[in-house]
């Protein structure tokens, strides 16, 4: 790390005239400290993979860097990194909320830290239903299935009959980012 001079000085003794003595000399120039970049802010859709990328930290000596990410904030889920020490680990989201991420970016002498931030929008769940038929005053058969890429979101559902008559609470059965009706 840092960059090397090498000088070699020749010294005589002046009283004996013996043969001279070599000597090596390194002396190490100042370390230029990294600059670490931790990207960009993002904002995705829940249920998407989330790149962090500390790719474009730089070292003005052109001294290997080593990562460290860290969240240092966050509302929804815990995000589990790939790899806390990649230049780019990945997370998947499973839920809405947000979070900022420390990158600290070394270079084995110095240290410096960036900040990003992610928020993660939740996403309306897709409702597929067969179609029904059914009589005023008869007896309708109703199913649907619903998925939602928030796989720790909560649902209710209602029927409305569209003919003014009160909404009806349906029963519902839900997993993890699906569910029936």
């Amino acid at each position: 790390t840092g960059r090397f001079i090498k000088l070699n000085v020749n010294l005589k003794r002046a009283e004996s005239g013996e043969s001279p003595e070599l000597y090596d000399i390194e002396a190490r120039t100042a370390n230029e400290p990294p600059i670490a970049d931790a990207g960009h802010d993002q904002v995705v859709p829940e249920g998407s993979n989330v790149t962090l990328d500390g790719s474009g930290s730089t070292d003005a000596d052109g001294d290997p860097i080593s990562y460290l990410w860290t969240r240092t904030f966050g509302e929804g889920p815990p995000a589990l990194l790939s790899q806390s020490s990649a230049a780019r680990p990945t997370y998947e989201t499973v839920d809405d909320g947000s979070a900022r991420f420390e990158l600290s970016a070394s270079d084995g002498r110095d240290t410096d830290a960036d900040e990003t931030r992610v928020t993660v929008q939740n996403v309306a769940p897709t409702v597929s239903a067969a179609q029904t038929s059914g009589s005023r005053g008869g007896a309708t058969v109703l199913a649907a299935k619903f998925t939602d890429p928030g796989a720790l979101d909560t649902h209710r559902a209602e029927i409305n009959w569209g003919d003014g008559s009160p909404v009806e609470p349906a029963a519902l059965t839900q997993g993890a980012g699906w569910g029936t009706i």
